[in-house]
């Protein structure tokens, strides 16, 4: 058996205060590198800087979990520059009542138009509101105004009923749209 003197003892203590300090030292760098990366991050991002990024990744990630289990059950229908030529733009009452009515023949349990429109279009204006004053299932868009837009108010039979939704879009940096408007306030009510 080995016998231990204070010299012995004394260096094994200063070896463990030097690992000791070798290692907290080694931690606390570790600590002061992550806080200054941390604080980096968030004035980077504060600024704004980061954004293009998670941006990117935020549509990344959507595209990835994008799934296509709603489109059978959806349809959409719209006019090209043939249709133009053919119905005229904007499309008179008369002719958007008779491609509701077909609308609705073809089985369809609800339309939504994404059509602003406050006022009578050519011939058919009665047949149009009759249309929209029976049928529950038509929703139809308006434009709520603001500051560089004046509003565009859905058609008489549907204001002020749960069936006109407002449509205005946020936009984000690329004019891309990523978030809808839950809540807004319309200044013409």
């Amino acid at each position: 058996m080995r016998r231990l003197d204070s010299s012995t003892s004394a260096e094994a203590a200063g070896g463990v205060r030097r690992l000791a300090r070798r290692l907290f030292g080694r931690a606390a760098r570790v600590l002061l590198a992550a806080q200054l990366v941390a604080a980096l991050v968030l004035l980077l991002r504060g600024q704004g800087l980061l954004q293009p990024f998670e941006l990117a990744w935020h549509d990344a990630t959507l595209r990835l979990h994008a799934t296509d289990a709603a489109a059978d059950r959806l349809a959409i229908v719209v006019a090209d520059e043939e249709d133009i030529d053919r119905f005229g733009w904007p499309l008179p009452d008369a002719t958007m009542a008779a491609l509701i009515e077909r609308i609705f023949a073809a089985g369809a349990e609800g339309v939504v138009i994404d059509i602003y429109r406050d006022r009578p279009i050519g011939d058919g204006h009665e047949t149009l509101a009759a249309l929209l004053a029976r049928e529950p299932r038509i929703f139809w868009a308006y434009r709520l105004g603001d500051a560089t837009h004046r509003g565009i108010r859905p058609p008489a039979a549907l204001a002020g009923t749960p069936r006109a939704a407002f449509a205005d879009v946020v936009t984000d940096p690329g004019e891309v749209i990523r978030r809808a408007l839950i809540v807004a306030e319309d200044p013409e009510s």
